[in-house]
């Protein structure tokens, strides 16, 4: 049984947006709660594990992986708070997990344990339209994130991948400042290219006054040149 502190923060979360405190209590008692903190590079599930529970982060960031067959892993994307995982593999995938999740720092997680027996006509049914329109709009914006890396790393030039990803990462961001909150490992990974091609492009990038870097830490200095690339390479 959660105790009130906890249940306040999950309140806050994006999948009781706009719900009653009758049916946030509701759906919790429903759908067993827990609670759980991990520390940086912690599994949080496999693509092997069946999933019996539906996660959203509370706090914290989590790194998403896809699994190669050979038993590799790619970094596909990064989820931060009220980022949802298992709905999917609960009700249409037959149980399984579709990515790997790590805590990338540490993080904090909001479980509900969903009944093997409960199908997802049954959980449509009873659960509240509100909470329903979130979780859909949790699973919309993961699909979005999803074609939106795939049109970043569909150039084979190292250059336009990172001018594509420095546009998405300002507009998502609304600045020309943002934290990527990855290393440059972790980045090649997620672009798909070596690291020490990475470094040597930002580092021509820098030179030539495109943007200027300070770890994780990225300024965009000249957006429309960034455009130029980004356009010349269609």
């Amino acid at each position: 049984m959660l105790i009130e502190y906890e249940l306040n923060k999950i309140k806050k979360s994006f999948l009781f947006k706009n719900t009653s405190e009758n049916e946030i209590r509701q759906f919790v008692k429903n759908y067993h709660c827990s609670i759980v903190k991990f520390d940086r590079n912690d599994c949080i599930i496999t693509r092997e594990e069946i999933s019996k529970r539906i996660g959203i982060v509370l706090s914290g960031t989590v790194g998403i992986y896809s699994d190669s067959f050979y038993g590799g892993h790619t970094l596909i994307g990064l989820g931060g708070q009220h980022y949802l995982f298992g709905f999917i593999a609960i009700f249409y995938n037959k149980h399984n997990s579709i990515t790997t999740l790590y805590s990338h720092d540490n993080c904090t997680v909001a479980f509900f344990d969903i009944p093997s027996s409960l199908n997802s006509v049954e959980f449509i049914r009873s659960t509240p339209p509100q909470i329903l329109s979130n979780i859909y709009e949790m699973l919309t914006i993961h699909i979005r994130d999803d074609f939106d890396r795939q049109q970043i790393i569909s150039s084979k030039s190292v250059k336009v991948k990172l001018a594509r990803y420095m546009i998405y990462s300002s507009k998502y961001a609304g600045s020309m400042q943002f934290d990527i909150k990855m290393n440059r490992t972790e980045l090649s990974n997620f672009l798909g290219t070596y690291r020490t091609t990475l470094s040597r492009e930002l580092s021509r990038m820098e030179r030539e006054g495109l943007i200027r870097t300070e770890r994780s830490l990225i300024t965009i200095l000249d957006y429309r040149k960034l455009l130029d690339i980004e356009m010349m390479s269609y």
